[in-house]
């Protein structure tokens, strides 16, 4: 046999053997990452974030979310058809109630889509019954181990999108220079004449396939280098195909699935019919196991062919093209797939959720109450919120359980560290995941659909030169502004020290008439402070709660349990016991506070 004839068969053997190798290959990671998502369900998440990821994941949110609105001023919803979108949960209150932490507590995705609809899912609260209770029946079903593996294998091999959003490269991609493929073709078309001419005249056929080898692969890279990015979101675009191919198949499975998700099947199926034309022929030139890096024998073999043809290099002015004229098909199946992988993770989060001492689920799904009483169309009718038993959802184990039912405001006094704080951002993430997730950590959670709002971890803006009472006065006032809108859904609002930032008497005095504004409008005010004369102000339009702890010589207790009426105890000063001030300015401080109380002055 000839020296051509024989490398042929060596090639076809090496080839075989690589195809056997990956196919086993690919076939023990699909069994072992299986048995992972089965072994993970129930687990915390363990994953810890990257500065890049930390910026990539509220992409979504910020492509879909106007600025203004995520500052803090809501667009009229006369003009818009989406009040989650209209009402969404802006940046002060994002940062307020520690969203980002929540996101990382319940995030189990494993695709960029899910994370960062996910993200979006949090802070665009729902104002529509009919969508949450058929969310709720989404993620019941995805509690279902089988459904809910076979989907998750799905996103598993979608993946990420590298260090930037889809949404990054898609802006990218509008700048980017057409160019011309005609050296590429010029090259291929060499490359085959020389492999041909192997076959015909061996030395000079070898030495010309040589030489044309090195040239195209020199180019390759040359050009490669400036299109990789791109590559990278092509590739990731026809993942996210291929995913939706794959999860359209699975909840197609049987008819009752198909009836459960008839809503995104028919989203999914239509996004990709339109799709159609940028994906043809490309999962095979730009394939998604490369880019991802699977380390399948066969993708090598692939990449020295893409190498030596630049058949992704071809490829690419087309499938730029196509991308640009078909970015809001794009951006649809990135949020239909992403919000059905985002349930999945709510319902891994679900199973994460221990049984409480008293056997209690410590979860509910929560109730919505009408935000005005039959016939009454002014909405005059006080708000209420009722619910029992409710934890921080990200205190985990041994979180003390408070209850509260009311149908007014509330003032929330107490000592130092007794728990103020820690409760408003329990009920704040409880009325958040309520309207988000469905979810609530309590044993009951019953309230209206509102906006949701807070002025609590507030700072002194120095770049935009801005002090603290200022940056506080302007965070209270979009709450304000928010709760005069009548044809808007009512407010809820969480308030850690009203105007702390000003002196006593005029921080006691504007308060006093900021908090009596908020009973005429349609809003319910939960506000922590330290000034108990709000609380006798006040008394006939608020209710009073309290937390306390018991000071004794060598440290102070807290039961963390909220009790009515207002606070009876301080403990600041003898705080300062603790941390070894010295006692003569404990007793003289200790002193003139009972002075100031008997007498209403204060005096040395």
């Amino acid at each position: 046999m000839g020296d051509p004839g024989f490398l042929f068969l060596f090639l076809i053997a090496a080839f075989a053997v690589f195809a056997v190798a990956g196919w086993f290959n690919a076939r023990r990671e699909t069994a072992a990452l299986r048995e992972r998502l089965k072994r993970s369900y129930g687990r915390l998440p363990e994953r810890k974030y990257t500065p890049e990821e930390t910026a990539r994941i509220p992409r979504y949110f910020e492509e879909h979310i106007p600025e203004d609105i995520r500052s803090g001023f809501p667009a009229d919803p006369t003009e818009m058809k989406d009040l989650s979108a209209c009402f969404a949960i802006d940046d002060i209150t994002a940062n307020d109630l520690d969203l980002w932490s929540l996101f990382a507590r319940i995030n189990y995705c494993r695709s960029a889509a899910g994370e960062e609809v996910l993200y979006h899912l949090l802070r665009t609260p729902c104002y529509d019954e009919e969508i949450l209770n058929q969310r709720e029946l989404e993620i019941d079903r995805l509690s279902e181990e089988a459904l809910r593996v076979d989907l998750q294998m799905s996103y598993s091999r979608l993946g990420g999108s590298g260090k930037y959003s889809v949404y990054d490269y898609l802006a990218l991609l509008k700048q980017v220079e057409k160019r011309s493929n005609l050296i590429h073709y010029l090259g291929a078309a060499l490359w085959l004449a020389s492999l041909i001419l192997l076959f015909v005249e061996f030395s000079f056929g070898f030495l010309a396939l040589l030489v044309i080898s090195g040239f195209q692969i020199i180019t390759y890279y040359r050009v490669k280098g400036e299109a990789d990015a791109y590559l990278s979101t092509f590739a990731y675009i026809l993942r996210l195909i291929d995913c939706g191919d794959a999860v359209s198949r699975t909840l197609s499975a049987t008819a009752e699935r198909q009836s459960d998700f008839s809503g995104k099947l028919t989203g999914i199926r239509s996004q990709l019919t339109a799709l159609n034309a940028f994906r043809k022929g490309a999962g095979f030139l730009v394939n998604s196991s490369r880019m991802n890096g699977s380390g399948n024998p066969l993708d090598i073999v692939a990449d020295y062919l893409r190498m030596l043809l630049h058949i992704d290099l071809i490829k690419f002015n087309q499938m730029l093209r196509e991308a640009g004229s078909h970015e809001g098909e794009i951006d649809g199946l990135i949020t239909i797939l992403g919000a059905l992988e985002a349930e999945i993770s709510v319902a891994c989060f679900r199973a994460s959720l221990k049984p409480r001492p008293d056997g209690s689920r410590g979860l509910c799904i929560p109730e919505f109450l009408p935000d005005h009483a039959e016939g009454e169309e002014d909405g005059t009718t006080p708000l209420s919120l009722e619910v029992r038993d409710l934890t921080h959802v990200l205190l985990g184990e041994g979180a003390v359980p408070n209850s509260i039912q009311v149908s007014r405001g509330v003032l929330l006094t107490g000592s130092n560290a007794s728990g103020k704080s820690t409760w408003l951002k329990a009920l704040g993430l409880s009325a958040v995941m309520a309207q988000t997730i469905h979810t609530v950590t309590a044993a009951s959670y019953r309230a209206p659909l509102c906006r949701i709002y807070s002025s609590m971890a507030l700072s002194d803006d120095l770049q935009g030169g801005e002090s603290y009472y200022v940056v506080e006065i302007r965070a209270l006032s979009r709450v304000l502004s928010a709760a005069r809108l009548k044809q808007a859904p009512p407010v809820l609002c969480f308030i850690d020290e009203v105007l702390r930032g000003t002196n006593t008497v005029e921080r006691i005095a504007a308060s006093t008439q900021i908090l009596k504004q908020f009973t005429r409008e349609r809003a319910l005010v939960f506000a922590a402070t330290h000034d108990l004369e709000l609380a006798e102000l006040l008394k006939d339009s608020y209710d009073n709660y309290h937390f306390e702890g018991v000071l004794t010589e060598e440290d102070v207790r807290f039961d963390y349990r909220l009790k009515e009426g207002p606070s009876e105890t301080r403990n600041a000063i003898g705080l300062l016991r603790r941390f070894s001030y010295d006692h003569a300015i404990t007793e003289q401080a200790e002193a003139m506070a009972e002075r100031f109380i008997r007498t209403g002055e204060w005096s040395l």
